[in-house]
């Protein structure tokens, strides 16, 4: 018999979403904006139903192979002028798509976003989705690194340019600024070798399609962060550019809240690396961080971690250290 669990959206536009860098750094291969935007909406139900089902444990749901069912509106993934059939074609589409993450023992994983959706006409406005078991610790970010983004940013966002920009930069929001490789973001874009070959076409069709839309979300208060850029010309190959900087321009009001999303989500990560079969401390630290959401709090923690991290690197004696430090410093057992 398989099994699932269940969800439902009500979640906020202003919701912060987490992500694995494996998948932000992914090659969407094919996906449109709906499909990108649903795959967003789901993200955003997942976060919730794992984040606040207090004591529902992802580990359950790997271990146990438990696919997850959710439902959501459908105008919640469509643009003005879509229609029903475009979130039908998207999804029809998207159930067929698969992305590979490479995993860190060398190995890698290819699997399919959706396992089936449904559409019933005595329920006009809702969609019902099944993800599978295998990609929910990717999206709930059981890898070491992640992205965190703003649901209402990331549903507003038109274009398939725009949504990845958007993720490149909530990824170095922290640093302000990233450089790329054009080769690099031809790759995640998934350009052939004939498709915009001249800089000046790239540029105009990719780079600024994302500035302008980004940049024009920001100052409507629909954003929270835009980009400008330069041509990185110490790089140059004679005339041609290979080079990008890129400078992130981040909203004041909103980076001390995303700056604990960032912090929290590296500290889950860690902790979870030494003690994941310790229910105790991970449900511990669940518990003080609800009471210390806070900047100093979360980075203090943080800044303890790594440093023993350092200075330990056989990891039993880390374990052994972590422990008496989450304890004492922390009232983490």
């Amino acid at each position: 018999m398989k099994k699932t669990a269940r969800g439902r959206c009500n979640i906020s536009n202003n919701a912060f979403l987490v992500q694995s860098n494996k998948i932000t750094n992914a090659n969407w291969e094919g996906w449109s904006v709906v499909q990108r935007r649903c795959y967003y909406l789901v993200l955003g139900i997942i976060l919730e139903f794992f984040e606040y089902g207090k004591n529902i444990q992802i580990s359950d749901y790997v271990a146990n192979e438990r696919n997850v069912l959710l439902s959501f509106e459908a105008n919640r993934i469509l643009l003005v002028r879509d229609n029903i059939s475009d979130a039908y074609k998207a999804l029809f589409s998207l159930r067929e798509k698969s992305f590979r993450v490479e995993r860190e023992n060398g190995g890698w994983l290819v699997c399919g976003f959706l396992n089936w959706a449904e559409y019933k006409e005595r329920n006009k406005e809702t969609i019902t989705i099944e993800v599978s078991h295998k990609v929910l610790p990717y999206i709930l970010q059981l890898a070491k690194n992640y992205t965190v983004y703003q649901l209402q940013t990331a549903l507003a966002l038109g274009s398939l340019y725009s949504q990845k920009f958007y993720e490149l930069c909530c990824r170095h929001r922290l640093d302000g600024f990233f450089s790329c490789q054009i080769s690099a973001l031809r790759n995640l874009f998934n350009f052939s070798e004939g498709m915009y070959p001249n800089f000046a076409d790239f540029k105009r069709k990719v780079i600024q399609t994302a500035e302008k839309e980004l940049r024009q979300l920001y100052y409507e208060g629909n954003s929270d962060v835009y980009f400008t850029w330069e041509a990185d010309r110490t790089t140059k190959i004679g005339k041609k550019i290979t080079q990008i900087f890129f400078y992130v321009h981040k909203n004041q009001n909103v980076i001390k809240a995303m700056a604990e999303a960032d912090y929290r989500w590296h500290i889950e990560a860690k902790l979870l690396a030494y003690f994941k079969h310790s229910d105790k401390v991970i449900t511990s630290f669940y518990g003080w961080a609800m009471c210390n959401y806070n900047v100093p709090a979360m980075h203090r923690l943080l800044y303890k971690v790594i440093k023993i991290e350092n200075r330990y690197p056989n990891k039993r004696d880390t374990v052994r250290v972590l422990r008496v430090m989450l304890r004492q410093d922390f009232n983490i057992f």
